[in-house]
């Protein structure tokens, strides 16, 4: 009886294990490290086109006008870049710049360069996830010409910075 308890915790662990490692994402992750900083690479499945977005962890923004206006200027500038995005969160926390681009034009390496060179090094690049949005398989379908109809309901919601509405406001 002893070893049929034994036996039963033992495929309960396994279970368990397999189960928590099911609910991983679906592409691998690699890790570099560049300059001291660490550029994380994911796949991911797109809600809508195939795109590569890098998220950018910038150290050093105390606003979301003038320094995120500063960064996003930088980066839009750049050729490949096709669209930028900042997140601030809270001064001395790290703000991030999701950056929607061409990796046939531009690299990760040169986003963080341009936004390390910006006022004499004041921002700094700190993290770096780079998420390669591919289409599910039956969107991949549709795209060739395969005509399979598939609903996808896609709720976002995105509140907004309470200081930008303040400064809107006044």
């Amino acid at each position: 009886m002893k070893n049929m308890k034994s036996l039963l915790n033992l495929f309960l662990v396994f279970g368990i294990l397999n189960f928590a490692s099911s609910c991983e994402n679906n592409g691998t992750a690699t890790t570099e490290t560049s300059d001291n900083t660490e550029i994380t690479y994911a796949d991911a499945v797109a809600d809508g086109d195939e795109r590569l977005v890098a998220s950018l962890a910038i150290d050093g923004m105390s606003c979301e006008m003038m320094c995120g206006g500063k960064i996003a200027k930088t980066l839009k500038e750049l050729n490949g870049v096709k669209d930028v995005e900042i997140e601030f969160t809270e001064i001395d926390q790290e703000s991030f710049a999701n950056v929607e681009y061409d990796s046939k034009v531009i690299s990760e390496k040169e986003m963080i360069a341009a936004v390390n060179a910006i006022a004499d090094g004041i921002y700094k690049v700190k993290a770096v996830k780079v998420t390669h949005y591919k289409l599910a398989a039956k969107d991949a379908k549709v795209k060739e010409g395969i005509n399979e109809v598939s609903y996808k309901p896609v709720v976002r919601y995105k509140l907004p910075n309470v200081f930008s509405v303040l400064v809107r406001l006044f």
